[in-house]
């Protein structure tokens, strides 16, 4: 029995997509080293909270049977762990250096992929990039399918302005000439850039 071939657009070619595999993974090396000390500071912060929330949660539960009628306030509770979490921080709360990597690994995955995602779509919509679409305008840019790469990004817990921030640095390390070729930033699923207009969008935006 003869089969219906598949449309062109859904026909894979093992070359292409190794190429793109070995891209994307050179954009994710970058990127590890960029966003390591950021996944770093999020998980030393929630590691300091999630021992302060015990913590707090046994003095409360232990003053609440004490005072009996008088409850521990809600804002009260707040402060204590705030202040908590801060001096846990200091005293040196730390994960391991497996748990960083493999944060680190999975920050940096998604911002190359949440990266190209944006600049893919633009592509599609059938029109040439514009040099201020590269990057975001700031940190709280939620214009031009910018929206979507924060939500990808914000459940690893890096505030909103370190994520751009390395982003951009990012950005620079890819459109560095060791990494362009012939002053294009060749990345997966056959979308160039040219290695000047991303600088230049960077530069905008710093500026």
């Amino acid at each position: 029995m003869s089969r219906t071939p598949l449309p062109q657009h859904l026909v894979h070619d093992p070359v292409a997509v190794e190429r793109d595999r070995e891209r994307l993974e050179r954009l994710c090396a970058i990127a590890l080293g960029i966003v390591r000390p950021l996944a770093r500071a999020a998980l030393v912060d929630e590691t300091a909270r999630s021992a302060a929330r015990l913590l707090s949660g046994n003095a409360v539960a232990l003053l609440n049977e004490t005072l009996a009628e008088q409850q521990v306030a809600p804002a009260q509770i707040a402060l204590f762990e705030e202040r908590l979490a801060t001096a846990l921080k200091a005293r040196g709360a730390a994960p391991s250096e497996q748990e960083v990597e493999a944060h680190a690994a999975s920050l940096a995955d998604a911002l190359v992929k949440s990266w190209l995602q944006v600049l893919l779509d633009k592509r599609e919509a059938g029109r040439k990039l514009k040099t201020s679409e590269l990057v975001p305008a700031g940190p709280d840019d939620k214009s031009r399918g910018w929206s979507a790469f924060w939500n990808a990004l914000a459940p690893y817990g890096v505030a909103s302005d370190d994520i751009y921030g390395g982003l951009l640095r990012f950005c620079d390390a890819v459109a560095d000439e060791r990494t362009a070729k012939n002053g294009r930033i060749l990345l997966p699923q056959e979308l160039e850039v040219a290695a000047q207009e991303l600088q230049e969008a960077i530069h905008a935006d710093v500026l």
